[in-house]
């Protein structure tokens, strides 16, 4: 991980929530974090109410945007 301060773009109330919109930034070149995916693993889970999803604070902004729907995103499903 780059060394630059990370910080929460937004909180969510399920893992599957979490990991669309993670995927919805990645395909938008921004690098996000789930720190709960490995807590998964070992049951802790059930007992969080709310999954932090973290970005690179130098993409905070443009991350707001894309999960605001302000930034058209660059899927192109029609084309697929």
């Amino acid at each position: 991980m780059d060394n630059s301060k990370t910080v929460v773009l937004t909180v969510c109330s399920s893992i599957p929530q979490a990991k669309i919109i993670k995927s919805l930034l990645e395909a938008n070149d921004i690098q996000c974090f789930l720190p709960t995916e490995s807590e998964i693993m070992f049951g802790s889970f059930f007992s969080q109410k709310e999954i932090k999803l973290y970005v690179l604070e130098s993409d905070y902004h443009v991350a707001n945007e894309i999960l605001t729907g302000q930034i058209q995103d660059n899927t192109d499903f029609e084309n697929e």
